[in-house]
């Protein structure tokens, strides 16, 4: 069943790797979701603010402004703060894992343990439990 696009949901992809951004744009996208992406915080800070995804996935190091820098200026916007946030890296570092869990993360997922399909589920989770 074809979903329309007025109950596609929106999912922004904030990562500087192309691609890991196209893996998880196809993904979604045959998942049935629309995707937007952003190369880096600062983009990703704008995309969120035009877009209004319904969640966004956001890599830790990134150029320019980094993950956590832009999740803590969204958990500042009374709008941007609604939107859920899942952290997808690299970084398996228990410093980090801790101030994203400070900032309401909803989930912290290593990128080399989870498939995107593994991925999508995380998200479709999140959106069904929101």
């Amino acid at each position: 069943m074809e979903i329309s696009s007025a109950e596609k949901r929106k999912v922004c992809i904030v990562d500087d790797e192309e691609d890991i951004r196209e893996i998880y744009s196809v993904a979604f996208s045959q998942s049935g979701y629309e995707v937007v992406t952003a190369r880096d915080g600062e983009e990703g800070l704008k995309v969120v603010r035009e877009q209004k995804p319904d969640i966004a996935l956001v890599d830790i190091m990134m150029p320019k402004m980094d993950g956590l820098e832009m999740i803590r200026e969204m958990k500042k916007d009374p709008e941007l703060a609604k939107v859920p946030i899942i952290v997808m890296t690299n970084i398996d570092d228990r410093k980090i894992t801790a101030k994203a869990g400070k900032m309401d993360v909803y989930f912290y997922l290593v990128k080399s343990l989870f498939d995107p399909k593994k991925v999508v589920a995380t998200v479709e989770e999140v959106l069904h439990n929101k």
